[in-house]
């Protein structure tokens, strides 16, 4: 039973490094461009798909937004513990807001990767809410960089594995089908 039990909260610690992943990704790419967040941000705040205009005061809120995540996700990496658990795990929920009103607007993208090609969806919300209960659940898991220490290789073989999952995680979020979600809104 404890190498089972081991298996489970190195799993866990494994799906909650590559949620951190993905912050770091999504931070660096608002960072790049933080144009279409900008616009986003602006179309959930009037409730339209028109947006507010993208100037160099919200270019800099949505660097400062991306900066935020690149930091979170690397303290969830290799700090780990209780409160940065806890942060990537209320990041993620605000992400599932976010993308649940942009779905209820019927917006063709949530930007979230600092692109107007991620849509919103069903998939993306439960990607979301799955990323943030895996987060909650790692408060009591190893830290990535500690499963990484006690594995064979330094770890390689649990890098290499959450490089896939934060992949895979990516690409599901960049081409769900937002129809699914963005049809049920306009029916509403």
């Amino acid at each position: 039973m404890g190498m089972v039990m081991g298996l489970v909260i190195d799993a866990v610690s494994g799906v909650h490094a590559a949620a951190a992943v993905l912050l770091i990704v999504s931070g660096l790419l608002k960072v790049r461009d933080p144009a279409p967040t900008v616009e986003f941000l602006g179309s959930i705040g009037s409730g339209s798909s028109s947006g507010s205009g993208v100037g160099p005061r919200q270019n800099g809120a949505v660097r400062l937004i991306g900066g935020f995540e690149i930091a979170v996700g690397v303290v969830g990496l290799v700090v780990g513990g209780t409160f940065p658990a806890l942060v990537v795990a209320a990041l993620y929920l605000l992400f599932a807001g976010l993308v649940g009103r942009a779905m209820r607007l019927g917006l063709s993208s949530c930007a979230c990767f600092g692109s107007a090609d991620t849509p919103p969806s069903a998939v993306h919300l439960a990607i979301d809410l799955v990323l943030a209960a895996v987060s909650v659940a790692a408060v009591g898991a190893d830290t990535p960089v500690d499963v990484m220490d006690s594995q064979p290789l330094g770890g390689l073989l649990f890098v290499v594995v959450v490089g896939v999952v934060a992949g895979a995680l990516l690409a599901l979020l960049r081409v769900s089908p937002g129809a699914a979600g963005r049809s049920g809104s306009q029916r509403a």
